[in-house]
């Protein structure tokens, strides 16, 4: 299931009229709430080149968890407006190039990682990039900062390199 998931095909079907059914597809991140991992080490390859999974540590101090809820009920909803306008005006190929520069950043910081991975770390630290800007009012130069400093640790800390993968 996981790999059609991050493959965006279904699975060929015959069709009761004889011939084959027509395969669904779709091309959309997948999360999960990490309650167990997506792949094990005898997952197939390709399904752990696909996945990207990045585990969290919990947060030790129980009030300030438990005061979390409260803080995102309130603030549910609220940022993806302000997202949406900050980021439509942007050039497809200012993005473009954007997402090439972090990426180029990521390879020179990687110490073996999977390139499907930096790929999908790019294109996630893009969007939190453009988050800072947009949403929390960050310089880009700033943001740029923090994006990418925080996909470097993500990288270096929390990303298989391709050594470990069978």
């Amino acid at each position: 299931v996981i790999y059609e998931l991050v493959e965006g095909v279904s699975k060929g079907q015959g069709a009761k009229e004889g011939g084959t059914k027509a395969q669904m597809r779709w091309l959309c991140p997948i999360l999960t709430n990490g309650e167990s991992p997506i792949t094990t080490d005898d997952s197939e390859q390709g399904t752990q080149t696909r996945a990207l999974e990045i585990a969290g540590e919990p947060i030790a101090d129980e009030e300030l968890a438990a005061s979390l809820y409260d803080v995102v009920d309130r603030q549910h909803g609220t940022a993806g407006p302000e997202y949406v306008r900050g980021i439509v005006g942007i050039p497809a190929s200012q993005m473009l190039t954007d997402l090439a520069n972090i990426r180029e950043l990521l390879e020179a910081s990687s110490t073996g990682q999977i390139r499907t991975h930096i790929a999908a770390l790019a294109t996630i630290t893009l969007g939190d990039y453009y988050s800072g800007i947009h949403v929390f009012g960050e310089a880009p130069e700033d943001a740029l900062l923090y994006s990418v400093s925080w996909a470097i640790q993500m990288l270096q800390d929390h990303l298989q390199d391709a050594g470990q993968i069978d």
